[in-house]
């Protein structure tokens, strides 16, 4: 997990917990028994909106659009020098996923 300016490993654990706070379990997926990590790629900007969110490992088509949103809807995130690579989970058995 990348992140050129956070401020060590507590950063990066808020910025994990305010984006797995938002982060919603397609229904669809769900019924389906789709499961999968999607990694994203993103920055911040200063005043802590999102930038260039990309899909970098894709697990399925919803479960993608699930973690992108997830990430936008987290904003206004903590400004970070660089480029952020985050892994979503999305399991089945995880109950911090609505």
């Amino acid at each position: 997990m990348g992140g050129g300016g956070r401020a060590g490993d507590g950063f990066l654990a808020d910025l994990v917990a305010r984006i797995r706070a938002h982060r919603r379990y397609p229904e669809l997926a769900r019924r389906r028994g789709i499961e999968g990590t999607v990694v994203l790629r993103f920055s911040v900007r200063p005043d802590g909106r999102v930038a260039a969110l990309e899909v970098i490992g894709s697990a399925d088509p919803a479960l993608d659009e699930a973690a992108r949103d997830a990430v936008l809807d987290a904003a206004p995130l903590p400004p970070v020098e660089g480029p952020v690579e985050l892994p979503i989970a999305f399991a089945l058995h995880d109950r911090g996923t609505r």
